[in-house]
């Protein structure tokens, strides 16, 4: 009876579990955007939509209740999706007036500054009034057309996008043409025309860029915003923006208050240096822990968001591992009423039973282990068992893979416990997927001490990455594959960095080689 008592108990656990561990269903809305508009957007050679806006609603995501579906189009279908119905957002576009009058807009995700570009040999065209009475290639639909209605006889070409625009100044099809600064350098590069294609003049038409939706969606909006405000203030907008553009741009309210306090230090400077030396070292502390606290709040929601993924994905292997202990018993159960004065059944259902149950508890404890946070702490980890309880963890995944693990059996390390399987459930889904397909699928772990430290190194003959990808591995929400959050492998990197060590990627061999180094623990001091 206190078996079957036992079990209820366990059987309701899993219930709740399961309700408790899933994510809160989230409001998907859809999102258009620019199908070749980088490094803003841009669907890239493996069909992954990608770029500076993709990422920020990534990251809008994470603070708010909202999911995006993404879907990249053409420029003059994505400017028309809302109208149309088939999308309840824009992921960005410049703010003008006339557009005001059929979107709202978000704040300000960006500035924008255009630029005129000629071929390096024209000649009679050095600033923006030159434009009258020549032929102009611009973007579908954009701003710049507007802009260019002041010039007389100015024929204004409208291109699909900017590259197409491009090229056919290349060509020789317009003398000139207007684009965004970063986006026609973008392409200028790619299309190895860096040299043949000059800027003239100044960057103008400087103009807010941001996202827009429906005249009417004022909730929305709101909605957003306070995902943008929460992704400037956690400094995750910052690594996108340098991700994408390179440094941060300040804002002009930004660049004001500079001005201000540095005229201001000028004066006082003379009149009492170490008052101002002590002001500005206790703002300078106070402003540094003020971040501080914001950076680990925004890793600690990045961390939560990867978990969540990764759980929602792991779910359907804890169903099945519960589901055949599950079945044994029920088997024993639906027999009980009609052999209950068998001894012989009775005594295979004693011998049976508990060893399922014990496998349910087990499993149930090991999930509830990883879910269930706690404060970080550094300790002695014997690393051979560690590596075994994950693979044992992740072993319905990894049934068709082939893993041969080297780690010698005395080696330990310095590292929190959490962090660490949380680094290696990363590292091994990340070979997973790669693996997919491939006809005979390895996975090599090798373990080896490197003075005070241990170097583990995952090897998967997944084929590897492009090598112009490999330094964005560890980026934020950085992807190569549909489905992925871009999170996993930034995850372990800061998390190895906070306990010391550091993780890097190569190509090895047809395949990937991650190299984890971590702090050694002597044996004596486990």
């Amino acid at each position: 009876m206190s078996e079957i008592k036992r079990l209820l108990g366990i059987l309701v656990s899993l219930l709740i579990l399961s309700v408790l561990t899933l994510p809160v269903a989230a409001e998907t809305l859809r999102v258009a955007g620019d199908e070749n508009f980088p490094p803003y957007e841009f669907v890239d050679s493996d069909g992954i939509f990608k770029g500076f806006n993709v990422d920020l609603m990534k990251a809008i995501g994470l603070f708010t209740d909202l999911e995006f579906e993404f879907l990249p189009m053409p420029w003059e279908e994505a400017y028309a999706s809302i109208e149309a119905g088939q999308a309840d957002i824009i992921q960005g576009m410049k703010v003008s007036e006339a557009r005001k009058l059929r979107f709202a807009f978000s704040t300000t995700s960006v500035q924008n500054t255009d630029s005129i570009y000629i071929c390096s040999d024209t000649k009679g065209i050095k600033t923006f009034s030159d434009l009258a009475g020549k032929r102009v290639g611009v973007d579908y639909g954009d701003v710049r057309n507007a802009f260019l209605d002041t010039l007389e006889n100015v024929s204004a070409i409208s291109y699909q996008n900017p590259e197409k625009a491009l090229l056919s100044l290349h060509r020789g099809d317009v003398d000139a043409m207007i684009g965004n600064t970063l986006v026609i350098s973008y392409f200028s590069t790619r299309n190895n025309i860096f040299d043949e294609v000059t800027v003239v003049g100044k960057a103008f038409n400087k103009q807010n860029y941001a996202i827009a939706v429906a005249v009417d969606s004022t909730e929305l909006l709101a909605r957003l915003n306070k995902g943008i405000e929460a992704v400037q203030e956690s400094g995750i907008y910052d690594q996108i923006y340098r991700k994408w553009f390179g440094v941060p741009v300040s804002s002009p309210t930004q660049n004001i208050g500079f001005v201000v306090a540095v005229a201001a230090g000028s004066i006082l400077v003379i009149m009492s240096i170490s008052y101002i030396y002590h002001r500005i070292n206790w703002r300078l502390k106070a402003i540094i822990a003020e971040e501080t606290a914001k950076e680990k709040a925004a890793m600690d929601k990045l961390r939560e968001y990867d978990k969540l993924q990764f759980m929602d994905r792991i779910i359907s292997s804890i169903a099945h591992e519960i589901r055949n202990p599950l079945t044994s018993i029920r088997f024993y159960a639906e027999q009980i009423p009609e052999k209950i004065s068998d001894r012989k059944f009775m005594m295979a259902v004693a011998e049976d039973i508990p060893p399922e149950i014990e496998r349910i508890d087990a499993l149930i404890k090991e999930f509830i282990e990883y879910t269930v946070p706690r404060t970080p702490f550094q300790e002695a980890i014997f690393l051979k068992a560690a590596l075994e309880q994950v693979l044992t963890f992740l072993h319905v995944q990894m049934r068709d893979i082939q893993v041969d693990m080297t780690v010698p059996p005395d080696l330990f390390i310095l590292f929190d416990r959490n962090h660490l399987r949380q680094i290696l459930l990363n590292i091994l889904i990340n070979s997973i997927d790669a693996l997919e397909g491939v006809g005979d699928p390895r996975i090599i772990i090798h373990a080896a001490a490197d003075g005070g430290m241990v170097v583990i190194e995952f090897f998967d003959n997944g084929g590897g990455a492009d090598e112009e990808r490999l330094p964005y591995l560890f980026d934020p929400f950085y992807t190569t594959k549909q489905s992925g959050n871009g999170l996993g492998l930034f995850i372990v990197r800061q998390m190895a960095e906070e306990n010391g060590g550091c993780v890097s990627a190569c190509n090895q061999a047809g395949g990937m080689m991650i190299r984890l180094s971590v702090l050694r623990q002597t044996p004596a001091t486990p």
